[in-house]
């Protein structure tokens, strides 16, 4: 591509080329009172000096005219040139732009698609010519109970542990925390790892007997009966991942009131809950057939207000802030409220 310094050197360099076009050249020097032919060579002399004066002072008009048209000319060629070279440029930069929607287009595209939505490949194909999901004797009955739903749809518990990790800093300084809905016991291992004393809550036998075998603390309770039955200001830390989407709506409002009820003044509930402002975690929101409606931010929020929590805030466990969280990536948000 040109660049413009080049184009204007070019252009200064033209430029003195026509402006020598303005000079014609001078007369030579004639001596009109002599000539060995006498005075008619005189004669001669004098007219074809007058002649040539003529042609000099014309020619100049016309050297000075061309110039003048073909500076013209060059200064439309040079801007004209310039003019194509910052479009180039745009151009190079739309096009990069360009690429860059057409890579995220693409991303969306995969992630709003209609198709299954599971943590690995449970399900084989069936059919010919056209394949559809389907599965045959060899999946036998281990597609059953929950815990078989839970590493199906949400992931292995290596995964979820991973995922959790981020939430430990928000009880470093606890000594009692409560995890509702502790299912396989992933954060519950993270603040063991932590020494962090806590006990754990779920309703399914299963999945709390895998708790039990890992060592951990689990009760298999209903999480309102628990709370309810606790002391007041018993727990310094309550944490539940993907269970309050499981409440209705009064549900909720009564959990987050007997949650505060039983918190320590200074201690902390961290909610995680499905991302509605995410388009995958959206479309994936009712794989689960118990989930009863999505939560957006701004209502959980309220709600802590209501429960008489004095402070909450919003918390994107994948990065970003309010302005900056990226909708189609995070898939999940936590509120974190305290005391």
């Amino acid at each position: 591509m040109i660049r413009e310094p080049d184009l204007v050197v070019q252009a200064e360099s033209r430029l003195a080329g026509i402006e020598s076009l303005r000079h014609a050249p001078d007369v030579p020097p004639m001596d009109l009172d002599s000539s060995r032919h006498g005075w008619p060579g005189r004669v001669v002399k004098r007219l074809v000096a007058r002649l040539l004066s003529y042609h000099s002072f014309y020619q100049q008009r016309v050297n000075l005219a061309f110039a003048a048209f073909q500076r013209e000319l060059e200064l439309r060629s040079d801007r004209q040139a310039l003019e194509i070279a910052t479009a180039l440029a745009q151009i190079d930069t739309l096009s990069a732009a360009g690429e860059g929607l057409r890579q995220r287009l693409e991303e969306l595209s995969a992630l709003i698609a209609a198709r299954p939505y599971m943590a690995y490949d449970a399900f084989g194909t069936i059919g010919d010519p056209s394949d559809v999901m389907g599965y045959g004797p060899e999946a036998g009955r281990a597609l059953e109970g929950q815990a078989r739903f839970e590493e199906l749809f949400r992931g292995s518990a290596e995964f979820i542990a991973e995922r959790q990790r981020i939430y430990v800093p928000f009880f470093t300084k606890c000594s009692n925390v409560l995890d509702v809905g502790a299912g396989r016991g992933e954060f519950l291992q993270l603040l063991e790892q932590a020494g962090i004393p806590a006990v754990g809550v779920d309703l399914d036998p299963v999945l709390c007997e895998r708790c039990r075998e890992q060592g951990l603390n689990v009760l298999c309770v209903d999480a309102f009966d628990y709370l309810a039955s606790s002391a007041d200001e018993s727990f310094d830390g309550v944490f539940c991942a993907q269970v309050i989407e499981h409440f209705e709506s009064s549900r909720l409002i009564e959990f987050l009131g007997l949650v505060r009820q039983k918190l320590r003044p200074g201690g902390v509930l961290v909610a995680e809950t499905v991302n509605p402002e995410s388009y995958a975690a959206l479309k994936t929101f009712h794989v689960d057939l118990t989930h009863q409606r999505p939560i957006f931010p701004e209502v959980l929020l309220y709600l802590c207000h209501e429960a008489g929590y004095p402070s909450a805030r919003v918390f994107y466990p994948q990065g970003g802030g309010f302005d900056q969280r990226n909708y189609a990536g995070c898939g999940e948000y936590a509120v974190v409220a305290t005391r």
